[in-house]
């Protein structure tokens, strides 16, 4: 290269590229036309550049639908669009283009319309073009004259209110214009409409039901935006004061996007939630309705319209006057409240002081009530809206209007009954009234339909659950225990009762189904919605199961509508392993079925299986002991060291799924009667089978060979490993479940020997069968109408419970006369009183695993008056506490009221039920007033972070297999979160603060105050942005809706911390910010992972396990959610039975930079990111 060269290139350059970013524009159009319609190759921009009009492709996956996307301050947010099916129509190909009658279309791929502007008025096609204007707004007008618009978007928003857009009644059209949310399911939906009623006011719609809150009018409009009134349309129009803003209305949210022309100040957002305060006619005339309970109460003087819709304290019917008013001055009284905002429809009057507005009040017979405020206000009729203002500093002040008489008359009615009796009258009335209350109270504080306490399980009455089961009439099933019924709640939910039968028996059973299933949340075990244990009767109450147990599905020679396919099958075995290995080895409580067979394996509406009848349930400890127990359940699914009178442990459970195994594969019992009278036992060919290599003549001849070959190999084998004699040789139900899902492999097993001395003799009784194994174990139990089972039954001694049924006859025997009558009332309001505080102070064993309801001054006191504080967070503060039986807990005291109810009712509501030993327990909570509390399990070495990031407490240092052992139960737990609980619950905030250690360093998720509860159907949730930077999914900063990948996202980045123990983002010598995981990902491409671990480990870390946790970490943090792994799958790698790859290196991240001053400049992460740095955004 010449001398020259250099200098003619340093010319061309500016030229090149300006040519190159002025590429875009030149290409970029903003119009649609007869003969150049748009497609999804290339939108058609504003002039301005500021929005675009976009066709979905097949693979957009956030709004598959043609929108209007908002470019401005790189917000990217859709502003407009055209909702289409995506469920009947398919976005390949789509086209929008100009009809022949000039109207604007939306065709599909095979040319058939989906959607058309409907201008009636006649117009040529060739003169007709489709335009985006600068404002967003997309119109349909004469190509010869501009000023003749047919049609515009403005005039039919979809969810978002844009500057200049019309909203409201359109008196030249007569058209209504408002917001309707997009992003919510079918069955609920919401508006947001402008009623101009004196001032402009805005109401919420609710599936059509009007809504009122004068509160949203604050975030909407007097200090952020200017509304104006068109003259001559009538509609209102809005501008942003101090930038660009924009509305949009998200199911139950409304949010507000305001961005600064100044690029130092970027753009921020607010939200306002809907509740159910704000719903016109929510309460009905005089309810108030409690801003904080959400409830509805009558104002004094006041009582229930409806008396039984106030159940639970909320009266939701209205509430009607004790006494009518009068017109005499003298019988009225006022009764002061503090409203959030006055009831509308107030009539103004002329008064100069509190003492002349009341006194025109009582002048007036239908003055109901009256405000002196801002000036005097009087309300005629009934009250409408009302809110209760609970501690709060600028509500607005209001008088209700009572009779004297009425409250006078009503407070003690006991009086009357007073007067007229005497001696022993008396007394008894007294004590009948005290039994009544406390009675009432009981109930009252038993009873609660607050959603955060209806995810705990309940307990029922027993006249409740008679009444659900229409007096026990449908039974489902008999078991030796009791039997099951159909019921339906008063909530039209489908439930199943099982009453239990025999005292002892039935209470052991009841026992340990509260203790065991109560508590556990996993989509392949059956949920305990509840219980009755009223005297002698115990009742469990579950989740209905439509398509019964498996039995029916696998063995029933007459209903052909419950035949399973193979590939059904197989989901079933592994969703049953799944449940299994949830119990052994996540949950917390190391819980054994003992009862495994396909009688207690039920089936959903989807076919999914679910473990039932934890009556035999034991619960164990981790350190590997045994336990010995009675032996029980049923002949054939009992393991060899059960029946030997052995202790046993959890493999007596793999041994009965072995079992049941082969039953699902073969469709017949595992013990046979054939027809010479004899017992084929089923297992035993099979395993002969299996070691022979011909496992395709074990299927079930009604699939008629239509299975899966390698799977049924596969199941085959795994069965028969499940059911070897030694228990060593069984796997675990972690392993079997690798296994049948084809991550682990399988190799060919041995014959089980003690199966050939397996033998069955007819004793030409149907009813009685006396069974000899191994010499010196006889059983003998009543079989009765079953056909080939052999259920094990207990003896119990009837006398032994119906002696003292009536202990209290003895006392009737000694009763006489008056004395008979007072002694009576005694003992039963004594035995009411002495149950209540039973039930609210039990220490019983079944209540306290559930979580419980503490008050705050037990709280107080258990804390210390929250002297000891543990951690301080945004929401509120951490303290240590020690409840009265010694136990330490973590107390979380949660601050501001609206923000900390939200994260109050997250928490409850999502971790509250569940129950893996790699996820923090909630123990219970307190909700009084406005106070808000959260109970968890003390973890005593902190949060992870203490650990890696301290640079003073040398005692705390993790090695690398204490650090490797940490990611994998983080991972564990994330994937039951997201893959086996029955709740699809996204965590939304992980990061090293939020996982706690207990005192083996085992990790536990915490923080649940910012989860989401997802559908399964694999649909998105648009939630706002929060949690902190570094630690956030690029489609999550982006405002795109967002998955369970997010959470994988934030693993990813701490795992990396983990690793290096660095924040991913710290602050160099020469004052610029180094962002970890870029180096790092590119040193793993590079294959040089070694530099990445933490300089205190030196260089002491397994080699293997280094690197697979390096590439996991680099796998969850791509740029695209479909490149992420599952959670499921990322506990696989770091297991090492799942290969992982050398990953790419994420694109965003080579753009990722911080200067000093701590800005972010990166096309990704948008302007927002200096507000999030400084927490300005809410929720």
């Amino acid at each position: 290269m010449n001398s020259e060269e250099p200098k003619l290139l340093f010319l061309l350059a500016p030229i090149f590229v300006f040519c190159c970013c002025n590429l875009h524009a030149v290409a970029a159009r903003h119009t649609i036309t007869a003969g150049n319609p748009l497609t999804s190759n290339q939108p058609i921009v504003s002039e301005n550049g500021d929005f675009e009009l976009i066709l979905p492709t097949p693979d957009d996956f956030y709004y598959a639908r043609p929108a209007i996307w908002c470019m401005k301050y790189n917000l990217e947010v859709p502003v407009w669009s055209v909702y289409i099916d995506s469920t009947v129509v398919t976005t390949d190909d789509l086209q929008l283009s100009i009809s022949d009658d000039g109207n604007l279309i939306l065709l599909s791929k095979d040319g058939s319309l989906i959607w058309s502007t409907n201008v009636t008025s006649p117009a040529a096609s060739n003169s007709t073009v489709a335009v985006l204007l600068d404002s967003g707004n997309l119109v349909l007008r004469d190509g010869l004259n501009s000023s003749n618009v047919l049609w515009q978007s403005f005039d039919h928003p979809s969810d978002t209110w844009l500057p200049g857009a019309p909203l409201g009644f359109d008196r030249s059209t007569g058209n209504h214009i408002f917001l309707t949310s997009f992003y919510v399911d079918p069955s609920y939906y919401s508006s947001l409409d402008v009623e101009t009623v004196g001032s402009p006011q805005f109401v919420l719609q609710t599936n059509g039901s009007g809504e009122y809150d004068h509160s949203v009018q604050h975030l909407v409009v007097p200090t952020v935006i200017d509304i104006h009134q068109d003259s001559q349309r009538g509609t209102f129009t809005f501008h942003g004061r101090d930038g660009y803003t924009i509305i949009v209305l998200d199911g139950k949210w409304i949010y507000r996007h305001t961005c600064s022309e100044n690029p130092s100040v970027g753009c921020f957002l607010q939200y306002y939630p809907f509740s159910s305060c704000v719903v016109r006619f929510y309460c009905g005339p005089f309810g108030i309705c409690n801003a904080t309970s959400m409830q509805c109460i009558c104002p004094e003087g006041f009582l229930p319209t409806d008396p039984q819709s106030c159940e639970g304290g909320d009266c939701i019917n209205g509430c009607r006057r004790v006494t009518p008013l009068s017109c005499k001055n003298e019988s009225s009284s006022y009764r002061g409240y503090i409203f959030e905002n006055l009831p509308d429809n107030p009539q103004s009057f002329p008064a100069s002081d509190h003492e002349e507005c009341e006194s025109a009040c009582t002048s007036n017979c239908s003055c109901t009530a009256y405000s002196f405020s801002f000036g005097c206000k009087l309300w005629h009729g009934d009250l409408i809206d009302s809110a209760l203002c609970d501690h709060c500093s600028d509500g607005s002040p209001i008088s209700i209007r009572t009779e004297i008489d009425s409250r006078r008359r009503n407070k003690h009615p006991e009086r009357s009954l007073i007067g007229l009796s005497v001696g022993v009258v008396l007394g008894t009335a007294t004590v009948l009234a005290v039994g009544l209350i406390v009675t009432w109270r009981c109930k009252k504080r038993s009873r609660t339909t607050d959603p955060i306490y209806s995810k705990s399980f309940r307990v029922f009455s027993y006249s409740d659950l008679k009444s659900a089961t229409k007096n026990f009439s449908r039974k489902l099933g008999q078991g030796s225990f009791g039997s099951v019924f159909m019921g339906t709640l008063r909530d039209s939910t489908l439930v199943a009762v099982k009453k239990l039968q025999g005292l002892r028996q039935g209470e052991k059973q009841f026992r340990a189904e509260v203790i065991t299933v109560g508590m556990i949340q996993h989509i392949n075990i059956v949920r305990l919605l509840g219980f009755c244990a009223e005297g002698a009767r115990r009742l469990l109450v579950y989740e209905f199961m439509t398509n019964g147990s498996l039995d029916s599905h696998l063995f029933s020679k007459t209903n052909s509508n419950t035949f399973l396919d193979w590939n059904q099958r197989y989901r079933i075995a592994i969703g049953i392993a799944r449940g299994l290995a949830y119990l052994h080895e996540k949950c917390k409580d190391f819980i054994i079925h003992c009862d495994i067979k396909p009688e207690n394996i039920l089936l959903d509406e989807h076919l999914s299986p679910r473990i039932a009848d934890f009556g035999m349930a034991k619960l164990f400890t981790r350190d590997g002991s045994r336990v010995l127990t009675t032996m029980r359940g049923t002949i054939g699914y009992l393991a060899p060291e059960w029946i030997s009178g052995l202790a046993i442990t959890h493999k007596a459970d793999v041994y009965s799924f072995g079992m049941m195994l082969f039953e699902v594969i073969s469709g017949r019992r595992n013990t046979e009667r054939s027809e010479d009278g004899t017992y084929v036992y089923f297992p035993t060919w099979a395993a002969a089978k299996i070691h022979e290599g011909e496992v395709a003549c074990l299927l079930d001849n009604k699939l008629k060979g239509e299975a899966n070959s390698e799977e049924l190999e596969r199941a085959c084998r795994v069965a028969c490993w499940c059911i070897q004699e030694l228990e060593s040789s069984r796997p675990a139900m972690g392993l079997v479940v690798q296994m049948l899902e084809g991550v682990q492999e399988v190799n060919i097993p041995p014959i089980p020997t003690y199966l050939c001395n397996f033998v069955w003799d007819e004793n030409g009784s149907n009813d009685t069968q006396c069974m000899l194994w191994h010499g010196d174990l006889i059983y003998s139990t009543q079989c009765g109408d079953c056909s080939d089972g052999s259920p094990i039954s207990i003896r119990t001694k009837i006398d032994s419970w119906r002696r003292n049924k009536h202990p209290e006859q003895s006392l009737i025997g000694l009763t006489v006369g008056v004395v008979l009558g007072t002694a009576t009332v005694l003992a039963i309001g004594l035995i009411v009183t002495r149950r209540c505080k039973k039930r609210s102070h039990t220490t019983d064993p079944i209540y306290s695993r559930s979580f419980r309801v503490f008050s705050y001054s037990n709280l107080t006191s258990a804390t210390k008056n929250f002297s000891k504080k543990l951690d301080q967070g945004s929401f509120g503060s951490v303290f240590m506490g020690t409840l009265r039986d010694s136990t330490l807990v973590a107390v979380k005291k949660l601050q501001g009221l609206r923000q900390g109810e939200k994260q109050f009712r997250a928490e409850v509501i999502t971790v509250g039920m569940i129950q893996h030993i790699n996820i923090v327990r909630l123990l219970g909570f307190c909700a009084e007033g406005t106070r808000r509390l959260l109970v968890c399990e003390f973890m005593t070495n902190g949060s992870i972070d203490s650990h890696l990031f301290s640079k003073t407490n040398s005692n705390i240092f993790l090695g690398w297999n204490q650090r490797y052992r940490i990611a994998i139960g983080i991972a564990r737990g994330l994937a039951y979160l997201h893959e086996k609980c029955k709740d699809f619950i996204m965590h939304c905030d992980i990061k090293p603060e939020n996982i706690l250690l207990d005192e083996k360093f085992c990790p536990r998720i915490a923080d649940f105050g910012m989860a989401k509860l997802f559908t399964r159907d694999g649909s998105r949730v648009l939630t706002t942005m929060r949690r902190t930077i570094g630690y956030l999914g690029p489609e999550w900063i982006s405002g795109l809706a967002i998955t369970h990948k997010a959470d994988v996202y934030s693993f990813g980045m701490m795992l990396f911390e983990i690793i290096s123990g660095r924040r991913n983002t710290e602050r160099s010598e020469d004052g610029t910010y180094v962002y970890f995981p870029t180096w790092a990902a590119a040193k793993i491409h590079e294959g040089e992972v070694s530099c990445l671990l933490d300089n205190k480990l030196k260089g002491e870390a397994n080699s293997e396990e280094l690197e697979r946790a390096c590439r996991g970490a680099c796998w969850c943090i791509q740029e695209l959610e479909s490149s992420r792994p599952s959670m499921g799958l990322v506990v696989q790698m770091l297991e090492g039975v799942q290969e992982v790859n050398t990953p790419p290196i994420p694109t965003y991240l080579c753009n990722f930079v911080r200067d000093e001053t701590g800005s972010i400049n990166t096309q990704v992460y948008g302007h927002c990111l200096d507000d999030l740095m400084s927490d300005s955004f809410t929720e």
